[in-house]
């Protein structure tokens, strides 16, 4: 013997309206969530290709607040931090992720600093005969890739 049992239309429309007051009430706890949330947290891997994982770190850890880990089983590195500092890492690691090697330190306090001449002014100072001159940027503006010589002059907590 078969039974067979029905649902009217009202049962349907129980069922969804149910189901949208769940869709809604879950929705409203997401976004509730997502407004809790860091809108500033990010994070990026950088791939390294002439520096190890550690030098990596050792730079970064330098210049920018975050979290620097090993992205595993590669030669890169995942960093976790507020936009302008994930900038500040790619400035950094843009610059030293070369054959040649690099020294990042604090020149000077930052009293110091605004009666320090401008990048350009510095650059102009170096040997011209240089083939593709010297490039000195800052975090937000790097560097030319292309410059034989290249520097970040910037102020990173209350330093230059």
């Amino acid at each position: 013997m078969m039974i067979k049992q029905r649902c009217s239309h009202g049962g349907y429309n129980w069922i969804f309206a149910v189901t949208a007051a769940f869709l809604m009430v879950g929705n409203c706890l997401f976004a509730s969530e997502q407004a809790g949330a860091s809108k500033e947290a990010g994070y990026k891997i950088f791939p390294l290709k002439h520096i190890s994982v550690e030098q990596g770190k050792n730079y970064l850890a330098k210049v920018m607040t975050g979290t620097v880990t090993h992205f595993p089983a590669s030669s890169a590195l995942l960093v976790t931090a507020e936009p302008r500092e994930l900038t500040k890492a790619k400035a950094i690691l843009d610059l030293v992720d070369g054959p040649e090697q690099f020294v990042v330190k604090e020149i000077l306090p930052i009293s110091a600093a605004r009666n320090m001449p401008s990048n350009e002014q510095i650059a102009a100072k170096f040997n011209p005969s240089l083939t593709r001159g010297i490039s000195i940027g800052s975090f937000s503006n790097p560097p030319r890739q292309d410059a034989d010589t290249k520097a970040i002059i910037d102020i990173h907590n209350g330093a230059g």
